[in-house]
């Protein structure tokens, strides 16, 4: 693509939001690269946290699960710089002025203008280290409110007592139900999770082995 410099580079952080399925986690586990190919990236985490439906729900079918990557792009790995692009008063002015000849512009091309934050990247692999964050999450407030409350009260639990123990709980509502983990909590979680690794990693060669003998009878 012939840009200018300025549109082919970025020296901001890069994030991508990635759901792996379980194919995907253990590869990243065990031989701690994922595949990448010519992908969108932004400059913005809020984007990159709630792109494609933000974080899967617990026990979704396909046990998949959102991680965001963060990188700083490398020399030559930036297709287009979108987000400068689109800051570039010159390139909107001409894009605008030529607007009858871009199909669906006001859908698309001329639907972004101050909010593109997008950085269109070709790099080969993302790592374990480039992981920012980790999607998770609890059930949602009002179940684990109830359950609090039969806890505390047990047998003598009674509406009254109920109601006020949900207004007190309100405060804590916001730490409920589906959110991404802070960069520090993620390492520690997966810093535990490594430790198991091998372990896991021999038990599934077993298993897989043991399958594969089947099929063969």
């Amino acid at each position: 693509m012939n840009l200018p410099p300025q549109f082919k580079t970025c020296n901001a952080p890069c994030y991508r939001r990635i759901k792996l399925d379980v194919p995907g986690q253990w590869k990243l586990l065990a031989e701690n690269e994922l595949g990448e190919k010519i992908s969108s990236w932004t400059i913005d985490l809020e984007v990159a946290q709630g792109m494609k439906d933000g974080i899967p729900d617990e026990g979704n079918p396909e046990k998949m699960r959102a991680m965001i990557f963060q990188i700083v792009p490398p020399p030559g790995s930036v297709i287009v710089n979108l987000a400068a692009l689109y800051a570039d008063r010159q390139f909107c002015t001409v894009m605008q002025g030529r607007a009858s000849e871009i199909p669906s512009f006001n859908d698309g091309a001329g639907s972004y203008w101050e909010i593109e934050q997008e950085v269109v990247l070709e790099i080969d692999t993302v790592e374990q280290a480039d992981i920012y964050s980790a999607g998770g999450g609890s059930s949602d407030f009002d179940t684990l409110a109830l359950v609090a409350a039969f806890l505390a009260f047990g047998p003598d639990m009674t509406k009254t007592r109920w109601d006020e123990f949900r207004a007190q709980a309100e405060s804590v509502r916001h730490k409920a139900g589906k959110k991404w983990l802070a960069p520090d909590a993620f390492r520690r979680a997966l810093a535990r999770v490594q430790k198991h690794v091998p372990r896991l990693l021999e038990k599934k060669r077993v298993q897989d082995a043991a399958k594969a003998t089947r099929r063969g009878d």
